[in-house]
This record gives structure tokens, sequence and C-alpha cells, in this order.
């Protein structure tokens, strides 16, 4: 059952990189104002679970619980205050 899962996974992933990639607005996009862009490791970008993650590796920390790997509180500090450093970096 999880090598059907990590296969499905990857087959999903080169569909999404596929679109993104494809997508008419991709360059469109200002890398420089788009925190992470283009929020796939596989294409060289990330989001902010990537950072909770480097922060908790073992994702037990930071999230709601392993089944549920959402942000708990914790977390959501974490995120939303690496949000707002890109954001002071970004227009102040």
């Amino acid at each position: 059952c999880r090598a059907v899962y990590a296969k499905n996974r990857r087959a999903f992933f080169k569909l999404v990189i596929n679109a993104m990639i494809d997508s008419k607005i991709f360059n469109e996009i200002n890398p420089d104002q788009f925190i992470g862009w283009p929020i796939l490791k596989q294409i060289g970008g990330y989001t902010v679970g990537d950072i909770l993650n480097k922060i908790d590796p073992e994702q037990k920390e930071l999230r709601i619980s392993k089944d549920d790997t959402h942000p708990n509180a914790e977390g959501h500090k974490i995120m939303s205050q690496e949000i707002y450093n890109a954001y002071e970096k970004i227009y102040t």
C-alpha cells in the first residue's frame, strides 16, 4: 500500500509540476514578491511548511499530530513570522 501511495504521489507531483511550468502565467509571477516561488522543492521553490520541516524534521513539535501534519498553534506562529519577515523585506 505504501509503495502504491509513493508511486501515485510521484505521478501527481509530476502532473502538478508540468501544469505549473506550462501555465501561461508561470513566468509572469515575480519571485521577489511571491514567498517561495515556484512553491515546489522539485523545481527550486519552497513553502512555509518546508520551513517548519527544517525546524522540526520529525514533525512532532510544530504539527497537530503524526496523522494530521497541519501546523499547530506554535507552527502557525512560526509560519506567520516567516511571512511577516518576507513582507518586511519586500515592502519596506
